[in-house]
């Protein structure tokens, strides 16, 4: 068995880790920016996803039908990292100034009132002949569409401002 995934996986968010931190000592830069730096590592990560999907997908599998279902799953969900980009990032402020119940119903919304419902909804308008279930790309198009949707919600109830009066710490 190819261990060389697992051992790819294992080490990567370590170093992530470390790398962020040293970053941070030696260049003054804050936690917030590192934060927001999400976004741009998700830019690139979706630009390598569309150039290298192939080679990615050819790391975990060498079957080739396989690797074309993943290619293809690859492109559908790409721009959506930008998205949960924007959800992890945002939810990770309002969770860290206390506010732990939105970013919980967001995700809430996001999973069963919009992304189970749709995948059955797409899955069922999409019947057909040759596909008696609908199109297996359902799943992958309701992840994109309740992960954008996510990142709106979240942007929304960050911009009002709600967090802001929560506190994690009480005074007195």
């Amino acid at each position: 068995k190819d261990l060389r995934p697992t051992f790819i996986t294992l080490c990567s968010i370590p170093i992530s880790v470390i790398f962020a931190v040293v970053l941070m000592y030696f260049s003054g830069v804050t936690i917030n920016m590192i934060s927001l730096s999400g976004l741009a590592v998700a830019v690139v990560l979706v630009a390598c996803i569309l150039l290298f999907g192939e080679n990615l997908m050819r790391m975990f599998t060498s079957t080739e039908e396989v690797v074309r279902l993943g290619v293809h799953m690859l492109h559908i969900l790409a721009a959506g990292y930008i998205a949960m980009s924007v959800t992890q990032s945002l939810s990770g402020v309002m969770r860290g100034a206390g506010d732990t119940v939105t970013p919980m119903w967001i995700s809430f919304i996001t999973t069963f009132v919009i992304r189970m419902p749709l995948a059955y909804a797409i899955a069922y308008f999409t019947r057909s002949e040759t596909l008696p279930n609908g199109t297996p790309d359902s799943i992958f198009i309701s992840l994109l569409i309740s992960w954008v949707m996510g990142a709106v919600l979240t942007a929304v109830l960050y911009r009002r401002g709600r967090w802001k009066q929560r506190s994690v710490v009480r005074e007195g």
